[in-house]
């Protein structure tokens, strides 16, 4: 097995399984000491330089600024590609996060786009008569004509937006 190491968004540095080197905070010594998987608060660079710290480590007090890190499993070829990227000094965008990027691009855009559709087709659920104060969408509107139950709602032609401070504030209406 071959790890990836990854944090925000960078690949940092890449690793075979059996060389990662884990250490755990010990506070009474002030020191990091060698452990097993599970009981890690992070892992030593393969360089040996710096410790990486796993996302839930409770030690980032011990190191302040150190990366905090995520590791994703990866195949020998990819891990042969990584550092050799690695030791000519490249950074390298972790491309997994560029999928989830676009991911949740998508999936902003369909909501916004479901938002702007139902907002174009807003139908009364009462009748509203003139000068009546309705709740649509989290907004306050006050009806300028009168509203029959099912007709379309136009902001600008048949009401007009209010501001809480607006509705709270007004008086004699």
């Amino acid at each position: 097995m071959f790890y990836k190491i990854i944090s925000q968004g960078q690949i940092i540095d890449a690793a075979p399984g059996d060389q990662l080197n884990y250490v755990r905070w010990q506070e009474k010594n002030g020191m990091f000491l060698s452990c097993a998987p599970e009981l890690a608060d992070g892992i030593v660079s393969t360089d040996g330089g710096s410790i990486y710290l796993l996302e839930d480590s409770t030690a980032g007090e011990a190191i302040p600024g150190a990366p905090v890190i995520t590791m994703a499993e990866i195949t020998e070829e990819e891990y042969q590609e990584i550092r050799d990227e690695l030791d000519a000094g490249q950074a390298i965008v972790n491309p997994d996060d560029e999928q989830q990027e676009d991911s949740q691009a998508k999936t902003r855009l369909r909501q916004l786009e479901e938002m702007v559709a139902s907002l174009q087709s807003m139908k009364a659920k009462d009748n509203y008569p003139q000068g009546s104060y309705f709740v649509l969408h989290d907004e306050v509107y006050r009806a300028t004509d009168p509203i029959s139950k099912g007709s379309e709602i136009r902001p600008g032609y048949n009401c007009e937006k209010k501001s809480l401070d607006e509705f709270l504030n007004q008086e004699g209406e």
